[in-house]
């Protein structure tokens, strides 16, 4: 009677671990990917170095959370991001930057060039917010450009809520990359207006 138990205990705790395995390695990952179309009318022979974002751990690891009020967080169960949120972001906006034709050359920390200007980014929001009273994705991205030598020229503070209708995590993802989308939009509006 006694090996009989043991063994079920056994077959029992092989089973509840093979369902809490299954389940950890059952997340869906989603890609933050906008395309952008955006042709410079302000074409230069200057070079930009993109300097990664300055990020805190919510967007720098690829859990998605999503914010329940003013100061709650908490990462989604079973989905999360392919990359960083933060990396995500500076590789849409070096292609974008890179396709509009405003620079002549395009660059991230560690190339080995001379920059004529460096762009710099902090992403202080960049999540789902579900409050009683509506759901939306709030986003506020801060730019800061710098000559070559470190002068500063500006910055730019991309800040909006977009309404969420639909709450599941494709529809989320969809507006992320609306999001995205609209932000680099605007830092390449404020470029072509600040680069001379």
């Amino acid at each position: 009677m006694k090996r009989s138990t043991v063994f079920l205990f056994i077959v029992f705790a092989f089973l509840i671990s093979s369902c809490s395995l299954h389940t950890a390695y059952n997340k869906r990952a989603f890609i933050l990917s906008p395309t952008v179309n955006y042709n410079s009318k302000h074409k230069t022979n200057l070079a930009l170095e993109i300097i990664g974002g300055n990020c805190d751990s919510r967007f720098n690891s690829t859990l998605f959370y999503y914010k329940k009020n003013s100061y709650e967080f908490e990462p989604y169960a079973t989905i999360c991001w392919i990359d960083s949120l933060c990396s995500m972001f500076e590789n849409d906006l070096t292609t974008a930057i890179q396709q509009s034709g405003m620079f002549k050359v395009v660059g991230t920390v560690g190339s080995f060039y001379e920059y004529d200007y460096k762009l710099k980014f902090t992403i202080e929001d960049f999540e789902p917010v579900f409050e009683k009273n509506g759901s939306y994705i709030l986003t506020r991205i801060t730019f800061f450009l710098f000559k070559g030598n470190n002068e500063p020229v500006g910055s730019y503070m991309f800040a909006k809520k977009i309404k969420l209708t639909y709450i599941h995590p494709p529809s989320v993802v969809k507006k992320m990359n609306l999001a995205d989308r609209q932000a680099v939009l605007g830092v390449l509006n404020w470029l072509e207006g600040v680069v001379k």
